[in-house]
């Protein structure tokens, strides 16, 4: 008969901004024997107070303070377990706490408008010699294999929690695959074991839904459904079908010198023009490529992307858009329980679909440290700068024109901590 474990995961100490994707990305522990069952409920809770400002802070009438805190909390439940064969299996799942925008000034409003929701809900199954089948909520191997993005220090620079101190139109968006645009899908995934330092993973959504699904309770198939190949609705119009990633990576250590290389392609097609007037997109096509190099403490590299999307959200190209380019360089130097970093990213896009007047361009940096004051428990500062720029567009109101806001700053300084369990 299976034992019934009770674990904690306080060892893992995730401290970056892929710190979701890298617990879910786990597979059962050496520990869990054959014939047993570990059932874990981790979680992560991170604070911090800083002083921002940017652009947009004075808008309106309307003016930001520089102060603020902010922080939330994360549960992971799950469970593993080992057939006897060596067969692993389990269930990983996130629960992530909405943000809540102030609401007046009640205190206990504020507190009640917080609510937990899935983000993640992944089952697996899989061994060390056949590889690992992924499938529900989760990430795929765009978002698994991501190399040379460096958001290991701090809270994760740009992909961290700091833009959240900045107002939404301010900030740069953040273009590299390890974002809910991605992994938020319902998918099959498959990743499969490391052959002389190769492995690769594919993955296949069929749409944007997450586990959720509703086309069986759909009254037609005119929209609004799940399965929608082509719609009516204007709201459907754009909506990702049949969405692929595939990735190749190496990994290898030569004389004390660490490698890494990953890259391969994200597409999709998308819901079709049923008649209505709206506008056209085209298939979406991205290749991607990232290196990093490590030796002695230090490590350096980065990542570039190009294709047919748009922003940072890996939304559809509309037809007549130029492709989009972005690209990261980073560099972290770890020693004991220090890490300090720091990356710079472009990205290049169509950006709004109202203007055609030129391409939008936002480029952000991030310098950070963190230092693990136990397993479990880490202290980060963090600075982030970023900038936004496309002609005849206001960021403001989101309006075109002549007399308009087009290019737009901001930045943040924060200090915090880190807690998992």
């Amino acid at each position: 008969m299976r034992k019934l474990m009770l674990a904690s995961f306080a060892a893992l100490g995730l401290s970056t901004g892929m710190a979701d994707a890298a617990y879910l990305a786990t597979v059962p522990a050496a520990t869990t024997t054959p014939g047993t069952l570990t059932v874990r409920l981790n979680g992560r809770f991170v604070w911090y107070a800083g002083v921002a400002s940017s652009s947009l802070d004075n808008f309106g009438g309307g003016k930001l303070a520089p102060q603020s805190m902010q922080g939330y909390v994360r549960l992971y439940p799950g469970f593993e377990g080992v057939l006897q064969n060596g067969m692993k299996y389990g269930a990983l799942l996130e629960f992530r706490q909405n943000y809540a925008s102030p609401v007046g000034a009640s205190v206990g409003g504020n507190t009640t408008a917080s609510t937990l929701y899935v983000r993640r809900a992944t089952g697996y199954i899989g061994s060390d010699q056949l590889g690992t089948f992924r499938f529900g909520q989760t990430d795929g191997p765009a978002t698994l294999f991501l190399t040379g993005t460096f958001e290991g220090f701090d809270d994760g620079g740009w992909n961290g929690d700091m833009p959240g101190f900045i107002p939404g139109n301010a900030a740069p968006g953040y273009p590299f695959p390890s974002q809910s645009a991605l992994y938020g899908s319902n998918k099959v995934v498959y990743l499969s074991p490391s052959f002389y330092g190769f492995d690769f993973g594919v993955s296949y959504a069929p749409n944007t839904s997450a586990l959720e699904n509703n086309g069986g309770g759909c009254t037609t198939g005119a929209g609004g459904c799940d399965r929608q190949s082509s719609s009516v609705l204007a709201s459907d119009i754009g909506r990702k079908t049949n969405m692929i990633e595939a990735q190749i990576r190496y990994r290898g250590t030569f004389s004390g010198v660490g490698v890494q290389v990953a890259g391969g392609y994200i597409g999709a097609g998308y819901v079709k023009n049923g008649g209505i007037v709206a506008t056209n997109f085209k298939n979406q096509d991205i290749l991607n490529l990232g290196a990093t190099i490590r030796y002695a403490g230090f490590s350096f590299g980065g990542n570039v992307q190009n294709g047919s999307y748009n922003g940072s959200g890996f939304g559809l190209k509309p037809v007549g858009q130029p492709n989009a380019t972005a690209w990261i360089a980073g560099a972290q130097y770890q020693t004991g329980a220090i890490t300090v970093g720091s990356h710079y990213f472009r990205s290049y896009t169509g950006g709004s679909t109202a203007a055609t007047t030129g391409m939008r361009n936002e480029s952000g940096v991030a310098v950070g440290a963190t230092y693990q004051l136990t397993p479990g428990v880490s202290l980060f500062a963090s600075y982030i700068y970023g900038q936004r720029h496309e002609s005849g567009f206001d960021f403001g109101t989101g309006a075109t024109g002549t007399n308009v806001r087009n290019n737009v700053q901001a930045q943040a300084f924060g200090v915090g901590t880190l807690m998992n369990w």
